[in-house]
């Protein structure tokens, strides 16, 4: 039930709630019986007693006043609240009337009482249905984030990469936890879907500065990884300013752990600095880039002379991101030590972990294919193209997704390298290949693949 009626009054004196009041009536009556026997005292010359009197008709009349205030707010409360119990709708009825005290018992206080703790129970009961809602949500979640990385790893179902997404959106659906959003960053990061997993990166990125302010022991880790993937992310985007801040930012928390716990904290510390130094050479910062790389690689030689098995694979991708920048300032004898040294531990570790180093194989024979290029070893150069660019092949047959724009790289720079030989037929099936894969890719993706497809087409232009 709802009464929508309000009050219009312009002096509350008039206004019928007040006047038949009882207590109004009761003082309107006190203050003339009060101001007869002040005028009596008065007349009869006891000046005395008609002081007192007066200040007895001066607090009646304040009392007045008084009530005249508390009926103005208790009716301009009625006006503001909507009426939608029995209790109330009766007690206005009785207000309306001037009958305040007739109001006051409908509003029986251990009535209301009664029912006020009932609803404290209930409400009670909901938070903790809501709060079993909650954790059985987020188990939920857990379970849907399994099932997506299980699917990660099926690499022989066509739809493999569509159907984890499917599974990490059910994951979010089920609740927003931050495992599940950075997981699937991750997951959309790897698979070179960067706008879809920059938003997520940004989301668990604020969650975890929240926890780290009350919490920074337990969450400092958590936003110094987060910082250094979005910053990944960043670079693969050519925002390399922001991408800097990033790392940076990743960095300065890292050294803080780390000098408080070394062990934990040195590996990640040589991570952001190997990352921080690809970025630093794609800015031609080649002189911070190179101390930043021998940081890196200082701290990963140590951490791997205990732990060989832990650190030898950054050893080893810290050694090939050196030889880069060594060979792109022409110290080609140096840059070629470091190759070397890095696709001889790649290999071994591929002996016994194919899965997971041949790629590291393929990406290390491409590199050091370009270097033997460079210095017009043609024939050898040809043999590291030909042999990344079938392990490669291996690779994209089971995940096409992660591993063909890879194929695709190492048929462009084969084509060259066919080119500078003069064997022009190959050189052009090379490339068009190369050009058939990254249109393809372009279709789903193009603000990634788009400029290889340009840059192909050029190389095959220069051909023709």
């Amino acid at each position: 039930m709802t009464d929508t009626k309000t009050y219009n009054i312009g002096n509350i004196e008039t206004a019928q709630f007040f006047v038949q009041s009882l207590d109004y009536q009761a003082l309107e009556k006190s203050i003339a019986k009060q101001k007869k026997m002040v005028q009596l005292l008065m007349q009869t010359g006891e000046a005395e007693q008609a002081i007192e009197a007066e200040k007895e008709l001066d607090d009646l009349e304040h009392q007045k006043e008084q009530l005249k205030e508390n009926v103005l707010r208790l009716y301009e409360a009625f006006t503001k609240i909507e009426i939608n119990t029995e209790r109330l709708a009766q007690a206005k009825a009785h207000f309306d009337q001037g009958e305040f005290r007739e109001a006051d018992a409908i509003l029986n206080a251990a009535d209301m009482a009664r029912d006020l703790n009932q609803l404290l129970e209930r409400d009670q009961q909901l938070d903790q249905q809501k709060a079993e809602i909650a954790q059985h949500r987020t188990q939920l979640a857990n379970e849907f984030l399994i099932k997506a990385r299980l699917w990660a790893t099926f690499y022989d179902q066509p739809n493999r990469f569509e159907q984890s997404c499917a599974y990490f959106e059910e994951a979010l659906r089920s609740s927003r936890t931050s495992e599940a959003v950075f997981e699937y960053a991750y997951f959309l990061q790897e698979h070179n879907c960067f706008d879809q997993a920059k938003p997520l990166y940004a989301e668990v990125l604020q969650t975890y500065r929240t926890l780290a302010a009350e919490n920074p022991r337990t969450y400092l880790p958590d936003v110094a990884m987060t910082l250094n993937n979005l910053a990944n992310l960043q670079a693969d985007q050519n925002d390399y300013a922001t991408a800097q801040g990033s790392y940076e930012e990743a960095l300065q928390i890292r050294r803080t752990l780390a000098a408080e716990n070394p062990r934990t904290y040195l590996p990640y510390v040589a991570t952001t600095l190997n990352n921080l130094a690809i970025l630093q050479k794609a800015q031609n910062d080649y002189a911070t880039a190179q101390r930043s790389y021998e940081e890196a690689l200082q701290i990963q030689r140590t951490l791997a002379a205990e732990n060989p098995r832990t650190y030898l694979p950054d050893v080893a991708m810290t050694l090939n991101n050196l030889a880069i920048l060594q060979q792109t300032q022409n110290d080609y004898a140096t840059a070629q030590g470091s190759y070397e040294e890095a696709l001889q531990l790649y290999r071994t570790l591929a002996e016994s972990n194919p899965r997971t180093y041949l790629p590291y194989v393929a990406t290390t024979l491409n590199n050091l294919a370009n270097l033997q290029k460079a210095q017009n070893d043609y024939a050898t150069a040809q043999g590291s193209y030909e042999e990344a660019l079938q392990i490669r092949r291996t690779l994209a047959e089971s995940n096409p997704r992660t591993y063909l724009p890879d194929v695709a790289m190492t048929l462009n720079n084969l084509a060259n390298l066919q080119k500078a030989q003069n064997d022009y037929a190959t050189a052009q099936g090379s490339y068009e290949e190369a050009l058939q894969i990254r249109r393809t890719l372009a279709e789903s993706n193009p603000r990634t693949y788009l400029p290889d497809v340009a840059m192909t087409l050029n190389n095959l232009a220069n051909l023709q």
